[in-house]
């Protein structure tokens, strides 16, 4: 893969690949000097019309870096151009050691309406709340592929589907960590909740959960057209004291292909 060292460090301000409407690179350093080039990079423009922003790192990014490039795109490039944005990395068990932070460095992503594909790798912590507000502010999105460190207790929980049903009509995939062991009610009584046809695929990453037949029930109240409903492969164990964890890893997968399952049968 190419590095992006053939990226100036000073560079004259909206004079260069100022008309991009497409940006792809690979190969980039997370934390090193590649990314912080393309981060100078962008604010060399002067509100470009990007409409697609596509980077592959070669090590985990700290949040801090990433808010420096969220912050760079909001502020100079068209927010009405922008709809796709991917940060993803070149292998998935580069984030594994990372831990997460409580940072609101991402939001600035919030500030592009138009978005219909999200690839995020993150080392934030997010919530429901932080759920709501993307589902809210992307009403256009298409897919939404959050990918995270491994998370034992996650702080979105099955909640945050609600959000993406009732704000997000086009949605098609979601890949999201969350909570599922524990079972939200759609009581008749409630306010009616609602009934999103397009969602068809479903990864879950690491999501805990307990109960397939529950956790399938409450989904296919939202969504009833799933066919694809899948968990992240159980790693491999590095000695005794991993066996447990690999056990329970390898249940989590079953229990989600179970609600898989019974997805599919309701359809």
């Amino acid at each position: 893969m190419r590095d992006a060292s053939f990226l100036p460090a000073g560079l004259p301000r909206g004079q260069l690949f100022q008309d991009l409407s497409t940006f792809a690179f690979t190969g980039l350093s997370g934390d090193g000097t590649s990314l912080d080039r393309v981060t100078s990079l962008v604010q060399s423009w002067d509100r470009s019309p990007l409409t697609s922003f596509k980077i592959e790192l070669e090590s985990s990014p700290s949040a801090t870096s990433l808010e420096a490039l969220f912050r760079a795109l909001s502020e100079h490039c068209s927010r009405d151009a922008l709809h796709t944005i991917e940060i993803t990395l070149s292998s998935i068990r580069i984030l594994e050691t990372q831990s997460l932070v409580s940072s609101r460095g991402w939001t600035y992503l919030l500030l592009f309406p138009n978005l219909s594909s999200v690839q995020l790798l993150y080392p934030y912590r997010f919530d429901n709340e932080d759920m709501h507000a993307m589902a809210t502010a992307w009403p256009k999105l298409e897919t939404l592929e959050l990918t995270s460190p491994r998370q034992n207790d996650p702080s979105i929980t099955l909640r945050a589907l609600l959000s993406f049903a009732s704000h997000c009509p086009k949605l098609e995939s979601l890949q999201i960590c969350l909570d599922a062991r524990s079972v939200p009610s759609l009581a008749l009584d409630d306010d009616p909740y609602p009934l999103h046809p397009t969602l068809r695929r479903l990864f879950m990453e690491e999501s805990p959960i307990t109960h397939a037949k529950a956790v399938a029930a409450f989904i296919s109240c939202l969504f009833p057209n799933i066919s694809f409903v899948h968990s992240s492969d159980p790693v491999a164990p590095g000695g005794n004291d991993d066996d447990a964890d690999f056990a329970a890893q390898c249940r989590r997968l079953e229990l989600w292909v179970e609600v898989g399952r019974l997805l599919r049968e309701t359809m």
